[in-house]
């Protein structure tokens, strides 16, 4: 059976989903709030509703990070749920991925927040760190980032990205092409970031915009959209934490 309808339905899908995205009014209405309990209340507004409606108005900064760690795998999975079935172990990796901060502090064997146990990973492996945490790190889904044939040096980062073309379907190769394509725009901006640019974001965002549009029936697609939502929670969540961390600054 042809993927074709199937890569239809889910970017039919996508593309409303990503119409529900907050927009620039949106997050300049955001930003005119300082206190912490408002300003989520005006997210709950928007398209952000899905991401903050498990963050309380007296919820802390660990409380932030764990609600949106949660809202961000949910998501990762209903979208791969979207996709025909060989598109969707590479997209749910994502999920995975987005503990590497974590399951880095944990590597190096570094005090972890109690926040982090609430991890899928990250929380299974301190359950079990009378014993040791990495062991229990390469017995899980995390198995691929902790394997012995690892290239000396690699980071955890690399494992990730390499892992991940491992679950890319080989076939029709012409649908592998955009989606590699997006991979090598996050690396540079990985690289952008790390060189302070101040233009990082919104050049990856256009680039996941035209992925979108151009690649609507295609699994890059899903990947633009991802993306453009990982872009959104970053910037979500740091002014959540300025605003209750620092509430006179974002005054």
């Amino acid at each position: 059976m042809s993927q074709a309808p199937l890569f239809a339905y889910a970017g039919a899908r996508l593309l409303v989903r990503h119409g529900q995205r907050p927009g620039a009014e949106d997050w300049q209405r955001l930003e005119g709030v300082g206190d912490f309990g408002h300003y989520l209340q005006i997210a709950r507004d928007t398209g952000l509703e899905r991401f903050v409606r498990h963050i309380g108005n007296a919820a802390g900064p660990h409380e932030v990070e764990r609600a949106l760690s949660g809202a961000w795998r949910r998501h990762v999975q209903e979208v791969a749920a979207w996709q025909p079935g060989p598109w969707r172990p590479a997209l749910r990796w994502l999920a995975v991925a987005s503990e590497l901060p974590a399951l880095s502090h944990l590597a190096e064997d570094r005090p972890m927040p109690d926040w982090m146990t609430d991890l899928p990973l990250t929380g299974t492996a301190m359950q079990h760190s009378g014993t040791s945490p990495l062991r229990a790190l390469t017995q899980g889904a995390a198995t691929p980032l902790f394997k012995d044939d690892r290239p000396a040096g690699d980071s955890l980062w690399q494992r990730a990205l390499r892992h991940w073309h491992t679950l890319l379907p080989s076939r029709p190769r012409r649908f592998r092409t955009e989606v590699e394509g997006l991979a090598s725009a996050l690396e540079d901006y990985r690289q952008a970031v790390a060189a302070g640019s101040p233009n990082a974001d919104a050049h990856l965002a256009r680039i996941l915009r035209r992925s979108l549009r151009q690649h609507s029936q295609e699994p890059a697609a899903a990947y633009a959209y991802l993306g453009l939502v990982a872009l959104d929670l970053q910037r979500l969540r740091g002014e959540l934490l300025v605003r209750r961390l620092l509430p006179v600054r974002a005054a």
